[in-house]
């Protein structure tokens, strides 16, 4: 070879395996540039790395004096770039016949719009046909939330991992977690804690059957209904929770129930005394003593009547929050009952502040504050001392105003005390006038102002009444 006569180098010719390495360097670039990259950013990396090989060839040699041919190198970046593009457009049309074929036969799809197909190649058409069901998806979806927004019932849409792929705000208000965020992607099992029980319970049990009903903390009454979401025949893809507030339902029962009972038991029993008093009214003796006993019968029953229309309006009516002073509310009741108490020879103490301002139904809270403090003065032995004490609730009762209402009565056994806020239920000897609604009463008016009541007793240890209100 020819070699200039100051430097006196000559050209040297790179070996073949230098030459394969090199053209090997050059198709890897591009391999992974198209494997990572935009078609776009991929086709410039191809001109790059086309000049790039051109440019390291023509470096080695004017640097180096060694010539490694770019030849073999663009050759095979001008073969490898269509072949790669034919291949992914190959894949890309084959997945979009597939998933256009997929979404036709899906029946909830529905038919796709009516129209003409654009005049392009068999990739163009595809597109096409993958935008118009790609539409469909987004209307069907936008259909579905509203119709899960106008839904009165708290409802949750769950994938197949038991997350939240929607959520209707009734289930926003239900779990109240507006401050936060949206439920959507939560976990179940970590939402469902937030249910406010009023007895609190595994949820997996609570949940285990379609129907099952759950009490709340504020007296309403849900049914969960439970539907299974299919992605394909025989394919579970999650669940479809749906809350629905059945306390007016159960409330209509319940009064049913307890009308049925009154009609047919309790109001009959003293109408049946009072006419078996007039066809043999020498059996009562003098006419004064057949007077009493006819008034005493009739009595009864206006107080069974009294009792359960009280009853009903405190379930079924508006309730009408407004502030008021529960501490003058005890001390209208002590005052209201001072002829009985002090008939008896009772003495009440009363230990509460000067004022104590909650809100609620103050005719309700009354009533029940009434019926409590009437059942302490009606079961108190002869001289016996009654004890009312308000405070602010300590440890799980912390939030709430707490009324204690302690006598010295004969007590209950546990079997009482199960049943001791059922309606028509009585205690003691049976000698009592009550009619078995005032505590049934109280309980209502507690639970539906957010508040409890609860009952401390034994066999001869008297008894003492806890109501709460939420201060």
């Amino acid at each position: 070879m020819w070699s200039a006569p100051c430097c006196r180098r000559e050209i040297r010719l790179s070996p073949a395996w230098a030459q394969a390495l090199f053209a090997l360097a050059a198709l890897w670039v591009l391999l992974i540039a198209v494997l990572r990259l935009s078609p776009r950013a991929a086709m410039a990396a191809g001109a790059v790395i086309g000049l790039a090989v051109l440019a390291i060839s023509a470096g080695l040699l004017m640097g180096l004096k060694v010539w490694v041919a770019p030849v073999p190198a663009l050759a095979g970046l001008v073969l490898v770039y269509p072949l790669w593009g034919w291949r992914r457009l190959a894949a890309a049309s084959a997945f979009l016949g597939l998933e256009i074929d997929r979404l036709a036969a899906d029946p909830a799809m529905g038919p796709m719009r009516p129209g003409p197909a654009p005049a392009a190649d068999l990739v163009g058409r595809q597109a096409w046909l993958l935008e118009q069901a790609i539409d469909r998806m987004s209307l069907l979806r936008r259909f579905a939330a509203d119709a899960l927004t106008a839904l009165p019932d708290a409802t949750l849409v769950l994938d197949a991992d038991d997350r939240v792929e929607m959520a209707n705000a009734a289930a926003g208000r239900l779990f109240a977690v507006a401050d936060d965020g949206p439920l959507e992607g939560r976990a179940w099992p970590d939402l469902a804690d937030l249910l406010p029980l009023a007895e609190p319970e595994p949820i997996a049990q609570a949940l285990a059957v379609d129907g099952r009903q759950l009490r709340l903390a504020d007296g309403r009454t849900l049914q969960v209904g439970i539907a299974a979401r299919q992605s394909a025949p025989g394919q579970a893809a999650g669940r479809i929770l749906r809350f629905a507030d059945v306390s007016a339902l159960e409330s209509a029962h319940r009064q049913r129930e307890q009308a049925l009972q009154l009609l047919t038991h309790d109001m009959r029993s003293p109408q049946s005394s009072i006419l078996a008093l007039l066809d043999n009214p020498r059996q009562a003796g003098e006419p004064e003593a057949l007077a009493a006993r006819i008034a005493g019968y009739a009595r009864r029953t206006l107080a069974l009547a009294d009792g359960f229309v009280q009853l009903a309006r405190a379930e079924s009516s508006t309730l009408r929050p407004a502030e008021f002073d529960l501490a003058d509310i005890l001390i209208q009741a002590v005052d209201d009952l001072w002829p009985q108490w002090r008939a008896k020879g009772l003495s009440v103490e009363t230990k509460a502040p000067d004022q104590v301002i909650v809100l609620g139904d103050a005719a309700l809270t009354a009533r029940a504050v009434g019926n409590l403090l009437g059942n302490a003065v009606k079961f108190s032995p002869q001289g016996g001392r009654i004890t009312c004490t308000l405070a602010r609730g300590r440890g799980a009762r912390a939030g709430y105003w707490v009324l204690k209402i302690a006598d010295e009565g004969p007590g209950l056994s546990a079997e009482d005390k199960a049943s001791l806020f059922e309606p028509f239920k009585r205690f003691g000897d049976g000698k009592s006038e009550g009619v078995g609604l005032g505590l049934s009463f109280v309980r209502v008016v507690a639970q539906r102002q957010g508040g409890f009541v609860d009952c401390d007793s034994a066999p001869g240890r008297g008894a003492i009444f806890a109501f709460g209100v939420k201060a």
